[in-house]
């Protein structure tokens, strides 16, 4: 493995040490746009979230809280996103796990949106994806006609959709 600065991290003077427990530590530095964020990484090398152990998740939560507080009591956000990046595709620049604590503050031009608003847009969707909603929706839309009694009631008949719907995908 390469050096990480992650697991470097007591040497690394452009960061501050906030918090630590036995399995984590929550660091941070000087940020002139998203002012107060942090992040809490495990002091052994884990590459993404999902290689965490037990111990390391229970002490992630507990640094969570003491961040929260100390977060309130000296920036007073109005909310917070949090948040994991997992992969090159998943945004992840620094392969070492590490939870994203962010202030957010109601007068930032982008406050309220949180963070899927970005990923969730129309422009996003993939070209596979858009090929397959193209040629299938005719076709389960096709599939689904008749198989709903005229008599059936709206919510009878959103079940049965979703059913077939569930079924032609299974």
């Amino acid at each position: 493995m390469d050096s990480c600065i992650f697991c470097d991290y007591k040497n690394n003077k452009k960061e501050t040490i906030l918090f630590e427990n036995e399995f984590c530590v929550c660091i941070a530095k000087e940020e002139k746009i998203l002012i107060g964020s942090c992040i809490i990484i495990p002091k052994v090398h884990r590459e993404t979230v999902f290689d965490l152990d037990d111990e390391e998740w229970k002490a992630t939560k507990e640094l969570i809280g003491k961040v929260k507080s100390f977060l309130d009591s000296k920036y007073n956000p109005d909310g917070y996103n949090v948040g994991w990046n997992c992969g090159d595709v998943g945004g992840q620049s620094v392969f070492h796990a590490h939870l994203h604590i962010i202030p957010i503050y109601s007068d930032e031009p982008y406050a309220g949106y949180g963070i899927r608003n970005w990923i969730k847009r129309e422009e996003n969707i993939r070209p596979s994806v858009k090929l397959i909603n193209a040629k299938n929706k005719t076709d389960i839309l096709d599939s689904l006609t008749g198989i709903i009694p005229k008599d059936a009631s709206l919510e009878q008949s959103k079940k049965e959709r979703m059913l077939k719907y569930e079924n032609i995908f299974a």
